[in-house]
């Protein structure tokens, strides 16, 4: 897949010209790179330590595996496609998100697609395909009318083709067996728990939202208050003019009945 148009870049506070996006790059083909020096000259593979597994995720015995099982791959082609999309879709929504929240997202539905995978399947998984998934649906949400070319042929809106991803994946899990070599539920895992951050960003940020409307009705009352304050402070600065040169006697019944409020208001506080 390859992005069609040019666009907007949407900046976020903290991204850094999309640094995690390139660190999880470099650091996901340095592992696989020397994941295949491993296995070619010792005969010995790091999927059996990093991969995700059930027994020892049961046992607490490898609980950071939720984590380091994202950066393995078992092939040039499963690292290529997950790092391409990383890298196409990745950045900008680090622009849009920040760099923390982007992490976050990406790494907390790696854990959620890994998680879905070995409660119903057997084999041990690896790979970023969880936490892909998430990504792609992120994009879908924040600009589901962009096109992407599938296969470098076909142009689709991203909203189409998420829709299309997930209802697949639903269909493979459905009729897969507990020992399927392909994490279907990883990927309906990371695309659900993806869904479930994008949630609770998207509340996050309209309580934000809320907060300021509150603040700036408060600051439109205030000056509101102010310069209502102004305007009777003038007025109340004719009329005492008026009386020291005509008396008293020359205010109206209002003037007198303005003069005698505001007294009461602003001077005996």
């Amino acid at each position: 897949m390859r992005l069609l148009k040019n666009y907007k870049i949407f900046s976020g506070s903290d991204h850094k010209n999309g640094r995690v996006t390139l660190w999880l790059t470099v650091i996901t083909v340095a592992i696989f790179l020397l994941d295949e020096i491993m296995r070619l000259v010792f005969k010995f593979s790091f999927v059996n330590v990093l991969g995700l597994r059930r027994n020892d995720i049961i046992n607490l015995s490898g609980f950071y595996q939720v984590v380091t099982y994202q950066f393995m791959h078992g092939s040039f082609f499963h690292l290529f496609f997950n790092m391409l999309i990383l890298w196409m879709f990745g950045k900008d929504l680090e622009f849009k998100l920040g760099s923390k929240r982007f992490l976050f997202l990406y790494l907390v539905s790696g854990i959620g697609g890994g998680l879905a995978h070995i409660i119903f399947y057997q084999v041990p998984v690896i790979g970023a395909s969880g936490s892909i998934f998430a990504l792609l649906l992120s994009y879908a949400v924040f600009w589901p009318n962009r096109q992407v070319l599938v296969f470098f042929i076909f142009p689709v809106k991203i909203k189409y083709l998420v829709i299309i991803l997930g209802v697949s994946q639903f269909l493979f899990a459905s009729r897969g067996s507990v020992h399927s070599t392909t994490a279907y539920l990883a990927h309906i895992g990371g695309l659900l728990t993806g869904g479930i951050i994008l949630l609770f960003f998207s509340r996050e940020k309209f309580n934000v939202v809320i907060e300021e409307q509150k603040k700036k009705r408060k600051l439109t009352k205030h000056r509101a208050l102010i310069e209502r304050r102004i305007r009777e402070k003038d007025r109340v600065d004719l009329l005492l003019d008026k009386i020291s040169e005509s008396g008293m006697k020359s205010l109206t019944v209002s003037e007198r009945s303005f003069l005698k409020k505001a007294s009461s208001k602003y001077y005996d506080e």
